[in-house]
């Protein structure tokens, strides 16, 4: 299966790496669309067996309710949110009306962790407190089980992994490049942003193996910054060569 990850969809030009245009992510969707492959979310990939490709969001941004969820019904395909509790309804996010919405119509909410730390560096504690409070939460807000996590800025280990599970999750994602299998619960992702064009749509669909082996290099160059400088101090560097 190949899971996609985005962000923020803008309209007009991206001023962030991870931002996507609305005209690409349209474009990319009727690309999906026109060679009849089923679009879904991680939750009912599971459930169903079925899908082609999975759709995931990541943090909650408010253009996931007014630019993406418009677009998903009208293409009958649904998508995985994964949205931080600590942003929800603050400026430039969904609130839990919105995600309440989403929820009713087929797409499923997953977690971000509670406040959206580097997962890697926290004690157990915290840790367990991201991973679990976050959950007990969402589930409280839009009246379903969550049953995805996905990691904010990538970080991840063993441990983290374990902590996941046993605070209830049933698919873990984190950001590294490839394509998953049914049967894993470790998935990874295929990462959309702003220095994509037109001409990068059937390598994103129909990644190669020697592709996806391009994708992890850079996976492992940006997971090393992040360990060296931080994230706060790579996610400065990253705007600044953007």
């Amino acid at each position: 299966m190949n899971i996609l990850v985005l962000h923020k969809i803008v309209q007009g030009n991206p001023v962030d790496w991870a931002d996507v245009s609305l005209n690409f992510f349209t474009e990319m969707l009727h690309f999906i669309k026109q060679r009849n492959l089923e679009v879904t979310s991680i939750n009912n990939w599971k459930k169903n067996s079925t899908g082609d490709v999975v759709l995931t969001f990541d943090d909650g941004f408010v253009s996931d309710f007014e630019l993406v969820f418009p677009l998903l019904i009208d293409l009958n395909m649904t998508a995985t949110f994964f949205i931080v509790p600590d942003f929800v309804g603050t400026k430039g996010y969904m609130t839990w009306e919105n995600l309440k919405q989403l929820s009713d119509a087929g797409m499923e909410i997953g977690s971000h962790s509670l406040t959206h730390k580097y997962l890697n560096t926290l004690s157990e504690k915290d840790l367990f407190s991201e991973l679990r409070n976050s959950k007990i939460h969402i589930e409280k807000m839009i009246g379903k089980e969550v049953n995805s996590f996905a990691y904010p800025f990538g970080g991840c280990s063993q441990k983290t992994h374990k902590f996941g599970f046993e605070s209830g999750y049933k698919n873990i994602c984190n950001s590294s490049p490839g394509l998953s299998s049914f049967k894993k619960k470790i998935l990874s992702r295929n990462s959309i942003h702003s220095n994509l064009k037109s001409t990068d749509l059937e390598r994103l669909i129909f990644p190669t193996e020697f592709e996806l082996t391009f994708q992890k290099f850079g996976y492992m160059i940006r997971t090393g910054l992040k360990h060296v400088l931080g994230v706060k101090n790579y996610v400065k560097l990253r705007k600044f060569i953007y």
